[in-house]
């Protein structure tokens, strides 16, 4: 979210005040600002808020036209191994130490990234492999950058030279430089497909994932964007489930 005053005028020289978008999201950057405060962290003038909740693709499509989203894409596996191993200090994450119900948040996940990027405009939403970005970070923050009309900055590349407070689960690999491998360095634990070494303990993960997409598949119709209910009869848009 750009131009503007403090954060509490963010919305002014964006929407105008007969916008439907304009009332969410004066209450979306009055809650950022909130919760900023809270934590000692938001400076103001500030032309940018950048959000990174997990839960944020559920309401994609109720953000104004002016956001901007990037979708990090990273193996199913990848992310309930990551997960479930990481201690979230926040209430409302108890399912990630449950393989099997952790399973389907992250199929579940997987098919609304899917909705969205079939409903929204590309000049909304941008897609990201994890595995490239390790792989080739320069590319993958240049087209980043062009997507969010942004000009190239080469230290973008080197987060883990940032002197900024932390408060993040990931602080320790923020730390390190953007790589495929845990350490910033060739020769250490590689960061995709580090589920593999556990595979015989993550049995009933797989089987959650299994069950999320077979339930999935017979519930939606991904090539449409629309989603049909057995035994119903009729198709509701599947940002509406």
């Amino acid at each position: 979210i750009e131009e503007g005053g403090g954060v509490s005028d963010l919305t002014a020289p964006m929407l105008p005040s007969t916008d439907p978008g304009a009332k969410l999201l004066t209450a979306f950057v009055a809650g950022v600002r909130s919760v900023g405060e809270q934590l000692g962290f938001v400076q103001v003038p500030a032309r940018y808020i950048l959000d990174r909740q997990l839960s944020n693709i559920w309401w994609l499509g109720g953000l104004p036209p002016c956001s901007k989203t990037i979708i990090v894409e990273r193996d199913d596996m990848d992310v309930g191994y990551s997960s479930y191993k990481t201690i979230f200090r926040q209430p409302g994450y108890d399912f990630t130490y449950n393989q099997r119900e952790l399973g389907w948040p992250i199929g579940l996940t997987r098919y609304l990234q899917e909705h969205w990027e079939f409903v929204l405009p590309k000049s909304q939403v941008h897609r990201v492999k994890y595995e490239e970005l390790v792989a080739d970070p320069t590319a993958a923050v240049q087209g980043m950058l062009s997507f969010l009309g942004l000009p190239f900055h080469e230290p973008c590349t080197r987060p883990h030279e940032a002197n900024t407070a932390l408060v993040t689960s990931g602080a320790i690999e923020v730390r390190e430089p953007i790589s495929p491998y845990h350490g910033g360095h060739d020769g250490g634990i590689p960061r995709s497909g580090a589920w593999n070494r556990y595979a015989s303990t993550l049995e009933p993960l797989i089987n959650g994932l299994d069950e999320a997409k077979k339930f999935l598949d017979g519930l939606y119709i991904k090539d449409t964007g629309m989603s049909e209910v057995s035994g119903q009869g009729e198709g509701l848009p599947f940002g509406v489930l």
